[in-house]
């Protein structure tokens, strides 16, 4: 569970940066938001 916790983190730091640098273009966050969204699901 530890590990998922850090990844949920860096994920959302990541998603974060994006969307403040607007790097959407280059780094689309859909995909880490799924990934994001999955380990929430796996969580519960």
């Amino acid at each position: 569970h530890l590990a998922a916790r850090k990844e949920q983190s860096a994920l959302r730091a990541v998603i974060k940066c994006v969307e403040d640098y607007k790097l959407e273009a280059q780094f689309p966050p859909e995909n880490l938001k799924k990934r994001l969204e999955q380990l929430e699901k796996a969580k519960t």
